[in-house]
């Protein structure tokens, strides 16, 4: 059976397949919204078997920031794939092996794009969920440099 992640390999979909739209999305079972760590899994689980893991990886995410825009739901995709790439990274030797990190292999326009949809949760975050069950952008942020992050996200 094919992961998520292989069919948006074959129909060139990385952009779908990582903000979690069509058959990408994979519903939270307590709230409706997608769960992006079930794509990271299943990322992950096609990886592992590949001789060049690092490589497809930044390939696809390459191509995902590439279609991202300055608005608060690219920004909240963006966030959310950050933290579980951060958060599947740390538990998983194969994708940290000579010490890669995704983020540090970007281009600079690449990393010029986390910078300004990360400055814009800064201003959006808190008033877009407000009276939502979600955890402060605070809290977002030092999760990922927890598990491994080593940039400031904003300051790219």
């Amino acid at each position: 059976m094919k992961t998520k992640f292989q069919i948006a390999l074959e129909n060139n979909e990385p952009s779908e397949f990582f903000k979690g739209q069509g058959q990408y999305f994979s519903r939270a079972p307590d709230w409706g919204d997608h769960l992006y760590i079930n794509n990271w899994q299943g990322l992950f689980g096609h990886l592992k078997s590949k001789e060049s893991p690092n490589r497809i990886l930044l390939d696809v995410f390459s191509k995902y920031l590439t279609s991202l825009q300055s608005r608060y739901e690219d920004a909240d995709s963006l966030l959310l794939n950050i933290s579980c790439y951060y958060l599947m990274r740390n538990n998983t030797s194969f994708m940290s092996e000579d010490s890669f990190d995704l983020i540090a292999n970007l281009s600079e326009k690449n990393k010029k794009t986390i910078g300004e949809l990360f400055r814009l949760l800064r201003r959006e975050y808190a008033n877009q969920n407000a009276g939502k069950p979600v955890i402060s952008l605070e809290q977002f942020l030092s999760e990922i440099k927890t598990n491994g992050c080593n940039f400031n996200l904003e300051k790219l």
